[in-house]
Order: structure tokens, then sequence, then C-alpha cells
């Protein structure tokens, strides 16, 4: 029988009565069970192991060699290419702001998702020298707007000599190739020391350091340089945003680019680094031995991961092919 365009067939229950299911009921909901595992279990299977821990396309390669000579379904192929794909586009996803902690930002705190706690901290005097903290605040108070919520960005200070000031974190889960990492900066004085490291561990595998100019550096893998205008004073205004994509296991791209009214702006420093041994699963901002004032602040804001953006497209691309398909085979 047909009722609206949809054919049915009649089964019988135990009691005798008769049930009208559509055709391909039993089928169907079979094929979403077992798709339901693929797009779950092997979306949790690639990121699990280090094995598929590479780029998307060589991830849907070894996939479609795995399946090339076993019959199935393509509904389950599909399904298949879109748990890949998931695994890539939902392996990291981690975002915080000063915002999230009103005015208490201390040691092990931790908000917003996919970090772990905060590890502050500093060599302060107790109220005399040296002078070192962190707070949230204002970033216009000695730099650029990066601010979130009410006027709100973090913040390390030390001053003078050997005071020092250190924040670092851990990802939740350690980066993965196409994860891209971002953040922002505000620096103002050039005095002492004050920037961020990129670490594998207790290892820095790239630095961006802003002391009587600006560099970058890695004492733990090999920097290759790409174009930059590279760094001067820029003004009571400075905003710094920092871009880093890990590409492989073992290297990543960076960014540092720069927009204020005084001074070069756009990219500042930008390259490659090689060489990188172990997991990237940490980061550390830092400010040391500077005078007094906001200006001498280092603030920071808009922490960031987000995947690889091609692995959405293919996400996407991949689930709407798996939908007309279905639609067809009715």
């Amino acid at each position: 029988m047909r009722y609206y365009g949809i054919r049915f067939q009649k089964d019988y229950n135990d009691d005798g009565r008769a049930s009208f299911f559509p055709v391909g009921y039993y089928s169907t909901v079979y094929l979403q069970t077992v798709s339901h595992f693929l797009i779950f279990g092997l979306g949790t299977l690639f990121n699990c192991l280090p094995l598929f821990r590479f780029s998307l396309p060589l991830r849907c390669a070894v996939l479609l060699f795995i399946f090339h000579s076993v019959p199935m379904k393509k509904i389950l192929l599909l399904a298949s290419l879109t748990a890949l794909v998931a695994s890539s586009a939902f392996a990291l996803t981690a975002s915080d702001n000063a915002s999230n902690y009103g005015g208490g930002w201390t040691n092990g705190s931790n908000f917003g998702t996919g970090f772990a706690a905060w590890s502050l901290s500093n060599n302060d005097g107790g109220g005399s020298a040296p002078f070192a903290g962190n707070f949230i605040g204002d970033s216009t108070l000695g730099a650029g707007d990066i601010n979130t919520g009410t006027s709100q960005s973090f913040g390390l200070y030390a001053n003078p000599g050997a005071a020092e000031s250190i924040a670092i974190r851990s990802f939740s889960t350690a980066l993965s190739v196409g994860d891209q990492f971002s953040f922002d900066l505000g620096v103002n004085f050039n005095d002492g020391n004050k920037g961020f490291n990129l670490r594998t561990a207790g290892d820095s595998i790239f630095n961006f350091n802003v002391g009587g100019g600006a560099s970058v550096s890695s004492d733990n893998a090999t920097i290759d340089p790409g174009t930059g205008l590279g760094y001067d004073y820029g003004g009571n205004d400075v905003m710094i945003e920092a871009v880093l994509e890990v590409i492989s296991l073992s290297s990543i791209n960076y960014q540092i680019s720069r927009t204020s009214s005084v001074g070069h702006q756009g990219i500042l420093f930008s390259g490659t680094v090689t060489g990188i041994v172990g997991s990237i699963d940490n980061f550390q901002l830092y400010n040391t031995g500077t005078n007094g004032g906001d200006q001498n602040n280092l603030y920071f804001n808009n922490l960031l991961v987000v995947p690889e953006p091609d692995a959405y497209a293919l996400l996407a691309s991949l689930s709407a092919l798996l939908f007309v398909m279905t639609r067809r085979r009715r």
C-alpha cells in the first residue's frame, strides 16, 4: 500500500494484529546504527592512535585504501569518511578569555574549554621589591585594546631587575596536525623581557620575545624564517596577534602580526619551525625585569585552538552527499 507517496508493507504482531511499516524500515534503522558507530567509533580511533595523527588528505587516503577491496554499501563508506573527517574537524577545540574570570585569576583557576588549569608563579617581595604578579585588567591602560567583557584582559607585571611573573597552561589534549593556536598580545615599552613560549613538556620550541626590540627563536628546534617587516616601537596602542599552526608531527608554521598607530604594521615575523621532538602540549607567557608602570605590563587574551578550516568544508560536503544518497535509496 502507499500513503502520501510512501510505500508500506503489512506485518503481524504476536497477538495477530496487523501493523504497517515503511519498506526499508529495518534496514534504515540498521544503517543508521552502523553509521553512528562508524562516525563516533572511528572518529575516536583516529584521534587516539598516534599512527593516524597526520593530515586530513592522508587520513582519507588511508581509509579509502582500507576499504578498497571490502564490499560495503556506499552509505557505510560515506559514514566512514564522515567519521574520518570528523576526527580531524573536532580533534581539539579550545577557547578562553579574561572575561571568564571576573577579577579572580589565581593559580589553579580554570575557565573556558579545552585547556588545563593555569599554573601561575612569581617572585614578588610581598610589599618590597621585586614586585611581580598577575591580574585581570584593562589592556588600554598600557597597550592596545584586546579586551573582552567589561574591559578585561589577562596581565603580568614584573619590576625591577630580577622580578619575574610566569603563566603556564597545558592544552587538554596535545596539539595535532592541522590544529591552529592563536591569541592576542598587548605590549608597549620594550624594556625587560616579555613574551611567550610554545612548548613540548618543559622545552621551548618557539619563542616570541619583546625586549630592546623583538625577535623569534627556538631553543630546541630549527627556525626557518619567512617574510616579515621585523619589529620596531609600535606606540601606546599595540595589538599583536600570534598564530601557530601544526603542519606535521615535527613542524609548525608561525605568524606574528601587529596593528597600531605607529611603526611597522601587518606581518612582523612568519616562517616555519622544523625538527620538533615530542608533543606540543603547553604554552608559557612571561614578564621579567621591566620598569614600573602599566606600559611595561604584558597583556594577553582570546586564547583559541581551532582545527584546519578545510576539515569543516569536507565534513559538510560528505554529510550532504550522504544525505543525497540516502534519499536516492528510497
